[in-house]
C-alpha cells in the first residue's frame, strides 16, 4: 500500500434461473471487463485506476451441476488487478513509481 496492485473478482449469475432458462453470454464475446473513457472526471485527470497487464487469463464463462440438479448453471467471473496511476497528497500529485504495464485490450 498504497502502490501495490489489488487482486479483485466480479461474479455474475443467478441463484434462481439455470442455464436453460437464462443463457449468459460474454459482452462482444470479449474475456474481459472493457475499460472505456471514464466520465469520472478529477479537474483535468481522468480515473487514477488501471487494469494491469497480468488480469483477465482466465476465460470468465463457468458453467457448474451440482448434486441436486440435472441444469447447468452459468456464471461470469471477471478476475483483475488494479493499481493506481497516481494519487493526491498535501504537495500534489504523485505518480506511481512502479506502475505495471496496462491491459491492453483486443
Amino acid at each position: 500500500w498504497p502502490w501495490g496492485d489489488y487482486d479483485c473478482m466480479i461474479k455474475m449469475g443467478s441463484w434462481t434461473f439455470d442455464g436453460n432458462m437464462m443463457n449468459l453470454t460474454k459482452y462482444e464475446n470479449k474475456d474481459y471487463i472493457k475499460m472505456e473513457a471514464l466520465d469520472l472526471q478529477v479537474g483535468k485527470y481522468a480515473s487514477s485506476l488501471i487494469f494491469t497487464e497480468d488480469s483477465f487469463k482466465e476465460n470468465p464463462l463457468e458453467t457448474k451441476f451440482y448434486p441436486c440438479c440435472d441444469e447447468p448453471y452459468q456464471s461470469l467471473n471477471y478476475r483483475f488487478k488494479v493499481q493506481r496511476k497516481w494519487r493526491m497528497t498535501e504537495k500534489g500529485m504523485e505518480s506511481n513509481p512502479s506502475l505495471k504495464n496496462k491491459f491492453q485490450e483486443e
